[in-house]
């Protein structure tokens, strides 16, 4: 689920009003706990807001993919992270 699109569709929340963007995060780490694994897809870098979910993953046991549309890469057994420069991708070295 893609809580992001979910929520920010036009007639649903307004991102930019900061207690709506607040529900629209709680519900998607809400729905978190019943997921088998959370997905952070890297093509255009790691988000401040996907850096806490992932945080949120790691405090509730759910295991975090790093997945690419666009380069194949399995980053998961990696510990060093994936850094975002204005939507450019620093790759881990190895």
């Amino acid at each position: 689920m893609a809580s992001h699109l979910l929520y920010t569709q036009r007639g649903v929340l307004r991102d930019w009003l900061p207690q709506e963007r607040a529900t629209g995060i709680n519900a998607g780490l809400a729905w978190a706990k019943h997921a088998d694994v959370m997905v952070v897809y890297i093509d255009r870098g790691v988000s401040n807001g996907m850096t806490s979910a992932e945080i949120y993953a790691n405090n509730i046991g759910l295991p975090v993919e790093y997945r690419s549309l666009t380069k194949m890469a399995n980053l998961t057994d990696n510990p060093e992270r994936v850094k975002s420069d204005r939507n450019s991708l620093v790759w881990p070295s190895g």
